[in-house]
C-alpha cells in the first residue's frame, strides 16, 4: 500500500521522470495542470448533486472487471463528470473515494482489492485534471457492509464504490 501511496503522491507532484509500480508497469509522466486543457461539458449526464449525508449521487456506477483493480470503460462518464463537479465546486475541499466489496473472498483480499480499486479511480481522476490536493482513496473490503450477504442483491450493493465530500475547514488528508 505505501508504494501505491507514493506513486499516487508522485503523480500529484507531477514526476518528470517515469515512476514504477510494482505489478502494474511504467507510469509516464503527467502534464502539469495547467496545460491539461478543460474537457467539453459531456452531454447526457445529469448534473452531480451531494446527497445530505454528503456522498455524491452519481449518473452511474462506476465499475470494474470481475476480479480485477482494472476500470470498465463504462465507468469513464461518470468519472469524467466528477472531475468537471471538482472543477466546479472549489468548496469541496477534499473528495474521498471509497471503495467497498461484498463478503465473498477472504477479508484480506477483499481489503486488498478495494485498495487497488480506489487507487485506480484516483489515478484516473488526477490523470484527467483532478487536483491531488483535494483527492483521498479509502479501500474498506467487506468492513462496511449497507445491506445482508446473504444474497446477491445484498452482495451487489455492497460492492460499489462512494465518493464522499469534505467540505471546506474540515480536517482533511489529501494524496499530496
Amino acid at each position: 500500500m505505501k508504494r501505491a501511496l507514493l506513486v499516487v503522491f508522485a503523480m500529484c507532484a507531477r514526476q518528470t521522470a517515469p515512476v514504477e509500480l510494482a505489478g502494474t508497469g511504467t507510469i509516464g509522466p503527467l502534464p502539469s495542470a495547467s496545460s491539461v486543457p478543460a474537457p467539453p461539458p459531456s452531454p447526457g449526464l445529469s448534473t452531480i448533486a451531494v446527497s445530505p449525508s454528503g456522498e455524491l449521487v452519481l449518473p452511474s456506477a462506476i465499475h470494474f472487471r470481475v476480479g480485477s483493480e482494472q476500470l470498465l470503460p463504462d465507468s469513464e462518464p461518470t468519472l469524467q463528470r466528477i472531475v468537471e463537479f471538482m472543477r466546479e465546486r472549489p468548496d469541496v475541499a477534499l473528495l474521498r473515494v471509497e471503495v467497498h466489496a461484498d463478503s465473498m473472498g477472504s477479508s484480506s483480499y477483499n481489503m486488498a482489492m478495494t485498495e487497488k480499486r480506489a487507487l485506480v479511480v484516483g489515478k484516473w481522476l488526477l490523470n484527467h485534471g483532478a487536483d491531488c490536493a483535494r483527492l483521498d482513496t479509502a479501500g474498506y473490503g467487506d468492513t462496511r457492509p449497507i445491506a445482508p450477504n446473504t444474497t446477491e442483491e445484498g452482495r451487489a450493493q455492497n460492492r460499489r464504490t462512494v465518493f464522499s465530500v469534505v467540505p471546506k475547514g474540515a480536517s482533511t488528508h489529501a494524496l499530496c
